[in-house]
């Protein structure tokens, strides 16, 4: 959510502000999707389609700084994109667009676009930290302000709706969040609705709500009042009324119904009482089913899937790819099909964007009803008895061979079904280099640490040379794939074995690759890789291509493991890691102001 001007408002005008440093063994609520885009934003480049890699260290960084802190973090992020905000949500997936084309045509670059996959490396490196995580219904502020009230504990965030909530132990906004040097504990200005109300002479908290009411928000649609159209304006006038009743019996016949209503919806949407976190984590308000409800709320079933079963209908996250072709999500659609065949859904709607357009379109989706494709719901258990069928139902979909599969580790199966089916699928085709590029990348992400030698290579060339639109559409309808892919794998209980995007893409090492040409000697040499028979087996099974091999000899293929945990502690920090942790977090900016 977001109110219009508040946030610059409040940083020029109000002077109120409690500065503290944060205690031992305090609790923390924080908005889990915001603190991913400001981290994203402020740290990574986004053009090249995604710096995963970087961002997992940036995320992990951040929160291992937390707990050597003794803080304890408790994370809770958006889920499904409520009817009430759907127009909202197609106006910032649209501006995500206008930002990408923006780049594309004039190399003009905005921070606010976070790539298709960031959201489930930021999942991943909480979960490796065993940080505590929910996933709620929909939005996410009235369960963070819920769950912090619970605890009366501070809630960490960069949202202007927070000014307006009750927090019992305050709203720390992201630009005002940082470790002390001297202290080495995390220290914040902490805004408090009370001194607000006491600074700007409200005698009456709940005068507040008229902020909204008449600037609007994400739910509220703002109204003409008496020419009120900042928050300065507006608390300068109604600064003058002891109480709202006092307010309200003031207005003429004209104003009073469309102020009364926004009224009365803003003291609904920022009047909330305290829920534990057990209680968040176990309930729904949306009927989401029994089987579903406990993997979401982990973050390990993804959201449109639940939008699918609760809403009939996907608004699909950007994902940086050419914005005059059409859009990447295309190359996942008999996937999806599939998986809305097996949800048990006649028709779901999908907004995409298509046709090389900037705005949203509508596009109603059949299901498949292929049995073959479609397994029946039985098959969606934890006894290991269906694996195989799991496994086969799975590999049915993407129309991968099990035999072929069969010969690569566990942790290289689902990336390489995947990535074949982009192979086959993909439009334009996909040319050889690409697919090449692709895999280097794999390799390249896939190890401990990554390449010194690539960094050096990077750091010396400039942006705009290590790039190309068709290179960038084809990566970004693998990753649409890879993410259509892993829902299927978890929607069938992870009958293949998952690896994060952070260990497999990198964009701007994808683009480097695509570009520059490279022979494999070379690329042996930068990526410090001693065993050239996994790049040549994943290039095999991914394009189809054929070894001198005799088939008796395929499944006694020798094929290097990699990690699919990252090892604990890394040896290898980002700048961000090595650097004081939260220098980022004085120059955040607010996404929503």
């Amino acid at each position: 959510m977001g109110i219009p001007k508040l946030s610059t408002f409040v940083d020029k005008e109000f002077t109120g502000w409690q500065h503290r440093v944060l205690a031992a063994n305090e609790k923390l609520v924080i908005d889990g999707i915001n603190i991913c885009y400001q981290l994203y934003a402020e740290n990574h480049d986004w053009t090249r389609g995604g710096s995963y890699r970087k961002f997992y260290d940036t995320v992990t960084a951040f929160f291992q700084a937390l707990l050597a802190s003794k803080i304890e973090p408790i994370v809770i992020v958006d889920g499904i994109n409520e009817e009430k905000k759907t127009e909202t949500t197609r106006s910032r997936r649209e501006k995500s667009f206008k930002m990408m084309k923006d780049w594309q045509k004039n190399g003009r670059v905005q921070p606010n676009v976070l790539p298709l996959l960031a959201k489930e490396v930021f999942v991943d490196a909480l979960q490796d930290l065993e940080i505590e995580l929910c996933v709620v219904d929909g939005e996410a502020d009235p369960e963070i302000v819920a769950v912090a009230n619970s605890y009366e504990c501070p809630v960490l965030a960069q949202d202007s709706d927070f000014y307006m909530f009750n927090i019992v132990g305050g709203y720390i906004p992201f630009s005002r969040f940082k470790l002390s040097r001297s202290t080495g504990r995390p220290e914040a200005d902490v805004f408090h609705m009370q001194d607000f109300a006491n600074h700007f002479g409200l005698r009456d908290k709940d005068l507040r709500f008229l902020i909204p009411a008449i600037l609007g928000n994400d739910f509220l649609k703002g109204v003409n009042f008496r020419g009120l159209n900042t928050p300065y304006t507006i608390v300068q006038y109604v600064h003058q009324f002891p109480t709202m009743d006092n307010f309200i019996a003031a207005l003429s016949k004209e104003d009073s119904k469309p102020v009364r209503k926004n009224c009365q919806k803003a003291v609904e949407i920022y009047t909330i009482p305290p829920r534990s976190l057990r209680e968040v984590a176990t309930t729904t308000k949306l009927g989401i089913p029994d089987w579903i409800l406990p993997k979401y709320r982990a973050g390990c079933f993804e959201s449109f899937m639940v939008s699918a079963v609760v809403l009939g209908r996907v608004i699909f996250r950007a994902n940086v790819d050419e914005v005059d072709k059409g859009s990447s999500h295309l190359a996942g659609k008999e996937i999806r099909r599939s998986i809305y065949g097996i949800l048990g859904y006649t028709k779901v709607t999908e907004t995409i964007r298509s046709d090389g357009r900037i705005h949203l379109v509508d596009i109603g989706v059949e299901p498949c009803i292929d049995p073959s494709h479609c397994p029946d719901i039985a098959l969606i258990g934890h006894d290991e008895g269906t694996l195989e069928r799991r496994q086969s139902a799975f590999c049915s979909i993407l129309h991968c061979s099990r035999e072929e599969i069969d010969q690569l580790p566990p942790e290289w199966q689902l990336v390489v079904v995947a990535s074949s089916y982009w192979f086959r699928n993909a439009k334009p085709y996909i040319p050889p280099h690409i697919a090449k590029a692709l895999v280097y990348t794999f390799l390249a992400c896939s190890q401990g640490h990554y390449p010194r030698r690539l960094e050096r290579v990077f750091a010396a060339r400039s942006p705009r040379k290590n790039y190309s639109p068709e290179a960038l559409h084809a990566f970004a309808q693998w990753q649409s794939v890879y993410f259509d892919a892993l829902s299927l794998n978890q929607l069938l209980q992870e009958p293949f074995r998952y690896i994060t995007p952070s260990h497999l893409y990198d964009g701007e090492t994808a683009m480097h690759y695509a570009v520059i040409p490279c022979t494999e000697e070379a690329v042996l040499k930068d990526l410090e890789w001693d065993d050239w028979t996994l790049y040549e087996n994943l290039m095999c099974l991914i394009t189809g291509g054929r070894k001198n091999k005799k088939k008796s000899d395929a499944a006694t293929v020798t094929i290097p493991k990699v990690p699919v945990v990252p090892p604990k502690p890394r040896k290898e920090q980002s700048r961000f890691a090595q650097e004081n942790r939260f220098d980022i977090l004085a120059h955040l900016t607010d996404l929503n102001d």
